[in-house]
């Protein structure tokens, strides 16, 4: 029974030991991606026919 108890306690602090504190990141900023520019931008109207359809139900 004691031996389960010194167990239970080293192994608690072989956890808590492991544990270790991170330091704080706020200094770093992230860098800014822009996006390309597009002088004249072409915008088109597409047209689909035909139709939607689930695939087949075995019953």
């Amino acid at each position: 029974m004691k031996t389960k108890h010194f167990l239970f306690s080293l192994l608690g602090m072989f956890l808590l030991f492991a544990c270790e504190q991170t330091p704080e990141i706020n200094d770093i900023t992230p860098p800014v991606i822009e996006p390309p520019v597009v002088e004249n931008p072409v915008i088109s109207k597409a047209v689909f026919s035909g139709y939607a359809q689930k695939g087949p139900f075995i019953s």
